[in-house]
């Protein structure tokens, strides 16, 4: 049973650039970043 393209995306909440547009990478990078600023984070060593 194979998970095909969206299943390998989508598979641990992994984000797979492989598979997408430039446009996708860049709003994925400005989400996180709107993130980082608003305070919407954890700590990696309790993550």
């Amino acid at each position: 049973m194979g998970l095909g393209l969206d299943g390998m995306q989508k598979m641990n909440g992994a984000i797979n650039v492989d598979f997408m547009t430039e446009e996708e990478i860049h709003q994925k990078l400005e989400a996180g970043y709107k993130d980082m600023e608003s305070g919407k984070v954890r700590e990696a060593s309790i993550v």
